[in-house]
């Protein structure tokens, strides 16, 4: 029917150059390196050698499985085909990253959910029944944060809190102290803490993945925050 479904040419300096227009995507070819242009359409939508598309450099290293490794040439050999055609050290960079995710160097973590309160449930009147419901319902969620800290491999650490609200998904600014499994949370303290809420998406299911991974998106310049008091851990106690 006349209609252009992909095209590749040649340009006066040596490089090939591959267009999709029913797809956008460019991919340019110059005898050293590949470069692949995406429209925004694509934004963490995409997995492979070129990365997550995500602005988050931090994650482009992602395995076919899902764990963000550190080594370029590692990370490159978990995407290479075995077969008897395969030459050079990918077999090889292939198994050792595979060793390295199976003693737990690149480890999966699970997404912890921050204890959100209202207001007048974090600063209730002495002797109230808001009070007595509010002692009942901190050691009652000291035991779900207890339960949620055995998840983690060692020691205390600084984690993105993940938690729903009126219908958004919200993710802390900053991240904040949550205690392991082989520790244990030292009282518990309400805090202020500013989030960033968003329509669920394709991006903010990305951005709790990469959370599950052990990886702490920045936020910062995601604009408007919205406080709220969740508790934390005033310290962790091995």
């Amino acid at each position: 029917d006349g209609e252009t479904l992909a095209q590749m040419y040649a340009m006066p300096n040596g490089e090939v150059h591959f267009y999709a227009p029913q797809q956008d995507l460019m991919v340019q070819y110059d005898g050293t390196a590949v470069k692949v242009k995406a429209q925004n359409s694509y934004r963490s939508e995409t997995r492979g050698l070129c990365g997550t598309f995500n602005t988050q450099p931090v994650d482009d290293f992602t395995t076919p499985q899902g764990y963000v490794l550190q080594n370029p040439y590692e990370f490159a050999a978990t995407y290479a085909l075995e077969d008897s055609s395969c030459q050079g050290p990918a077999k090889e960079l292939k198994a050792r990253a595979q060793q390295r995710i199976a003693n737990g160097q690149y480890s999966r973590n699970l997404v912890v959910y921050g204890n959100v309160v209202a207001d007048q449930e974090a600063n209730p009147r002495p002797g109230s029944n808001a009070a007595r419901s509010s002692n009942k319902n901190q050691n009652k969620n000291q035991n779900k944060n207890q339960e949620r800290s055995q998840k983690y491999s060692s020691g205390s650490q600084q984690r993105i809190y993940v938690t729903e609200k009126g219908g958004k998904q919200c993710f802390s600014v900053h991240p904040q102290l949550q205690c392991s499994s082989s520790s244990s949370a030292q009282g518990y303290v309400n805090k202020q803490i500013e989030f960033v809420c968003l329509q669920p998406s394709s991006v903010t299911q990305h951005w709790q993945e990469m959370i599950q991974r052990g990886v702490n998106p920045d936020f910062s310049q995601k604009k408007p925050y919205q406080t709220y008091s969740i508790q934390v851990p005033k310290n962790c106690d091995a």
